[in-house]
């Protein structure tokens, strides 16, 4: 074997386990929310934050799954990043409201400690009700292969999402397609300059909701953040 392939193959083994500790740490943090009193805070001083107290992911791990360097930093605290994810209307749809993202995340020696939503993320769902979500999102399934993870919620109608929270919340869908018994909605999102509103890396977000037309109450959600996928169905007592 010349030096020329023994570079390229040990280019693609580092390459491998780099990748392979990024999705380890994720998969201990999806361990971490399966016992969510011991090692997460929800605060709302902020908006809709949630504490790391025992902090599993580095600020590598967050670059590579937002597949860019924060584009905005606190002027005077280098640990603070901020990234504005940018929602994509169809047509020419104008919005009362400014529906993009804002998300501020706080590092303590290198690790992620604070995760930030904007206030409209804890207007109508109830503290308890995020708590179980994301316990929820704990127990979930993974398929290492697809990068898909699959978890269930089970609950009482009361304080379940509703589309009326996914609106207010969200916005107008960019896509909505309305079946017999459910109502589907698509978010995009993708992430922008907040100086000079250029585009960054290619970045996507994508929300799928699925709604009972009767009750109005979700009964599956679907996130995408750059290929790796999470769904949550919903099942109501």
């Amino acid at each position: 074997m010349n030096n020329k392939k023994l570079l390229v193959i040990t280019l693609i083994l580092i390459a491998t386990l780099i990748s392979g500790c990024v999705y380890y740490r994720l998969l201990k943090f999806k361990w971490q929310l399966e016992k969510f009193e011991e090692n997460f805070e929800l605060q709302d001083k902020k908006g809709l934050t949630l504490v790391f107290l025992n902090p599993v992911l580095l600020k590598k791990d967050i670059t590579w799954l937002m597949n860019n360097e924060p584009p905005k930093k606190s002027d005077d605290n280098e640990n603070t990043w901020i990234y504005i994810l940018t929602k994509k209307n169809k047509g020419d749809i104008k919005e009362k409201r400014n529906f993009d993202i804002d998300i501020m995340m706080d590092f303590e020696k290198d690790k992620l400690k604070e995760f930030t939503l904007p206030k409209r993320f804890l207007e109508n769902l109830s503290k308890e009700m995020l708590a179980k979500m994301f316990k929820s999102m704990g127990k979930a399934k993974v398929d290492k292969q697809k990068k898909q993870a699959d978890s269930v919620l089970k609950g009482a109608k009361t304080g379940m999402p509703t589309i009326y929270d996914v609106l207010y919340t969200l916005g107008e869908p960019y896509e909505k397609k309305e079946e017999e018994k459910n109502t589907k909605l698509k978010y995009i999102y993708n992430l922008k300059d907040p100086d000079d509103n250029s585009e960054l890396k290619p970045f996507d977000l994508i929300f799928d909701f699925e709604i009972n037309n009767e009750d109005k109450v979700l009964r599956k959600s679907d996130v995408n953040i750059n290929g790796l996928k999470m769904s949550m169905g919903f099942e109501v007592d």
